[in-house]
């Protein structure tokens, strides 16, 4: 048995409903799984029904945020990413959970904070569904270097890490390909 923490920090609500599936597909091999989300409300108490769960740290949107993102970049100063302050105080509080619920995997969907998280703590991840993190940048090098700033202002001598795996939006072997993440 391996024990999951599956991730949602922002997006269409469909895709929390999708990572809730997952964790019952997950729980229904034996596994431990803990659902984090920062917008339980938008599920729905019938989604969240016999898994559990815990609301996610979450940056709090600048007072002006991109309407239109075209970039990672964009994407990533629109959700917060710009704050370093807070940006810290929300990995500290993933890193707590972590702590607290030992994943051996982290499966992140739209939680790019969680990633970080996992990243600088060690933790094996796995992203699924579609990234709008791998969007390339368009060109704007003060943006870009505001946000790189930021991010190691929050990370000081904290190394980065590629996700250990990546599972497309719908594939049919989802939790195979998580599974083996875990090295089950």
């Amino acid at each position: 048995m391996r024990r999951f923490l599956l991730a949602w920090e922002f997006g269409d609500p469909g895709r929390g409903r999708e990572q809730c599936a997952l964790a019952r597909d997950l729980r229904d091999r034996g596994h431990a799984v803990v659902l984090a989300f920062a917008d339980l409300a938008s599920l729905g108490a019938e989604s969240l029904e016999g898994i559990e769960w815990v609301q996610a740290p979450r940056l709090a949107l600048p007072d002006s945020p991109n309407a239109a993102p075209v970039d990672a970049s964009d994407l990533l100063l629109s959700l917060g990413f710009g704050d370093a302050p807070a940006l810290a105080g929300v990995l500290t509080g993933w890193s707590a959970l972590a702590r607290t619920w030992r994943p051996d995997v982290l499966v992140a969907d739209n939680a790019p904070t969680a990633m970080l998280a996992a990243r600088l703590a060690g933790i094996p991840s796995v992203l699924v569904g579609k990234n709008p993190l791998a969007a390339p940048s368009n060109g704007d090098p003060e943006r870009d270097a505001r946000l790189v700033e930021a991010v190691r202002r929050a990370c000081e001598r904290q190394r980065e890490r590629a996700p250990d795996a990546l599972v497309p939006a719908g594939a049919p072997d989802a939790v195979e390909r998580i599974e083996a993440a875990a090295g089950h």
